[in-house]
């Protein structure tokens, strides 16, 4: 068995978001604990807790309407469950892995000013998107793991394909989880 952190880069985007001007910031990092059981024949079964953060910036000037500046953020979860290959038994183990996921938006927070009680596109699409962004998915990848006494240390790249995409949203703003996702990711474990 064996335990340990993961962490690193996406590649690619959560969330789309279109209409009203709206930033979106591609998350910064990614990162969370696995378990892993090792199994005969150079096999085993992986499961991970990745956290991404996100963050949308909002600016509306509509003509006739209050002006208005928000930052929406949420969190994002991913659950991979993984069945995992090595090729091989020495200090160096190329591996491809494969498997399902689930994935989970929430803490949806925002912060801003508005001229007028004017309610928030983006908070309220955002808010659509953490009641209903409950999805599944497949995942393939593939590294090398680096056996240095009893530290496990493992790039890979994963690309995670989401069964739903489903837009959410309101008038003016609409939210859609980019279904094709890519990951640069680093374990590092026992």
């Amino acid at each position: 068995m064996g335990v340990g952190v993961k962490g690193g880069l996406p590649l690619s985007d959560v969330i789309r978001i279109s209409g009203e001007p709206v930033t979106s910031n591609r998350p910064k990092w990614v990162g969370g604990g696995y378990l892993e059981i090792r199994l005969p024949a150079r096999l085993a079964v992986e499961v991970n807790a990745l956290y991404e953060d996100l963050r949308f910036d909002y600016r509306s000037s509509r003509p006739g309407l209050p002006f208005e500046i928000s930052t929406t953020t949420a969190s994002t979860w991913q659950f991979p469950l993984l069945l995992k290959y090595r090729f091989s038994d020495n200090t160096v183990r190329p591996f491809v892995s494969g498997g399902v996921a689930a994935y989970r938006i929430g803490g949806v927070k925002q912060a801003g000013e508005l001229i007028t009680q004017l309610p928030s596109e983006i908070r309220t699409a955002i808010n659509r998107a953490e009641n209903s962004f409950v999805n599944g998915g497949g995942v393939v990848g593939g590294g090398v793991e680096f056996k240095a006494g009893p530290l496990r240390i493992a790039p890979e790249i994963r690309f995670t394909r989401w069964v739903i995409g489903k837009n959410v949203g309101t008038n003016d703003v609409s939210v859609r989880l980019n279904q094709s996702r890519t990951q640069l990711l680093v374990g590092i474990g026992f």
